[in-house]
């Protein structure tokens, strides 16, 4: 296996930017927020502005004071839509850091200002009864990327990870019914305590990834 690559693959795993005795890290804050905004005003003008979610189709099992219970939601949300995908920022310090091993890696956290999950479809169905309505989910994650610019073997420039470094989110529901307020009331409970298990979540969070990779390394790429 390469050097260059273990020693980056380290760097990964250890979650920081960790480089020989004879590298260097310096901020590269100003760098980043120039090509975030580069990015930003052309995906405001591109059909990646708002983008198409997948369809969700769940049982959302309910839970009593943290026990499980036999009781579930089936839950199905169609006509979804991700946006605006143009609000994207840097979180803290972004570092650019470099050895004889790694010509730049560029370690830092991107988030959104305003982030929108929208259904236009929802379907709720607890036990005989059915709920119809719309979903919103309101998030904003905070992706963690790691872009590496060349080693002692190539010369490339691409993201090599990402990762969640947490998030912030919220949902409202549109419906009806009293009905339909008590099980969306349900729903919100039970989808907030998910984590790694929120399909919401996983869709934003991979259509977050798929956007900076195309948008924000495209224009840092072409800077540097």
């Amino acid at each position: 296996m390469r050097v260059g690559i273990v020693i980056f693959a380290s760097c990964i795993v250890l979650s920081s930017c960790r480089v020989s005795q004879n590298g260097r890290c310096d901020p590269m804050n100003k760098a980043v927020d120039t090509a975030l905004s580069t990015a930003n005003d052309q995906i405001s003008n591109s059909w990646d502005r708002i983008v198409t979610a997948a369809n969700v189709s769940r049982n959302v099992h309910l839970s009593f004071f943290g026990f499980s219970t036999p009781f579930k939601i089936e839950l199905d949300l169609k006509n979804g839509t991700l946006g605006p995908m143009d609000t994207l920022y840097r979180v803290g310090d972004s570092l650019k850091c470099s050895d004889e091993y790694i010509s730049e890696l560029v370690d830092g956290v991107l988030t959104y200002k305003n982030l929108e999950l929208s259904y236009g479809k929802m379907t709720a169905t607890f036990l005989f009864w059915t709920v119809e309505g719309k979903l919103t989910y309101s998030i904003r994650p905070r992706i963690r990327f790691y872009m590496v610019e060349g080693n002692v073997y190539d010369d490339l420039c691409d993201v090599w990870s990402f990762g969640l470094d947490g998030y912030d989110g919220g949902y409202s529901f549109e419906t009806d019914s009293w009905f339909g307020r008590f099980v969306v009331n349900l729903l919100s409970k039970e989808l907030s305590r998910m984590e790694d298990d929120n399909p919401l979540l996983e869709i934003a969070v991979e259509n977050a990834e798929k956007s900076i990779h195309k948008w924000f390394r495209w224009y840092w790429c072409s800077m540097y």
